[in-house]
């Protein structure tokens, strides 16, 4: 909380993102060919912008709403919601390693950041 001159308190204020501004990426996963190349594992991304991070966001489910994701030859389609990535400046992805078949050849990822329409 801060006060301006006369002792009012002053207070930023920001929009809230509603669907058509919510701030958000795309991210493309490939998933290698080789033998066991997919994963069963809880996977997590992080995007990293100029202004902010997403923090890990669970890959929980492709938009293409396929139920066995990260598979061999797939590409699946994320998406994450951030509060600003405008600029991206880095990605990680990880995963829990918990699974059995938790082993992975991730081969390529595409990210669109759509506020600031690049592609990555």
């Amino acid at each position: 909380m801060a006060f301006d001159v006369r002792g009012q308190i002053v207070r930023d204020l920001f929009p809230v993102s509603n669907s058509s501004q919510s701030a958000s990426a795309v991210a493309w996963v490939k998933t290698g060919d080789c033998r066991n190349a997919g994963t069963d594992a809880n996977v997590f991304a992080c995007l990293w912008g100029s202004d902010s991070d997403t923090g890990q966001c669970p890959l929980k489910q492709s938009d293409d709403e396929r139920k066995n994701k990260l598979e061999r030859r797939h590409v699946d389609m994320f998406t994450i919601e951030s509060a600003n990535t405008r600029e991206l400046e880095k990605l990680s992805i990880e995963h829990n390693g918990e699974d059995p078949a938790s082993e992975w050849f991730l081969d390529q990822v595409t990210v669109d950041v759509v506020s600031s329409q690049t592609h990555h």
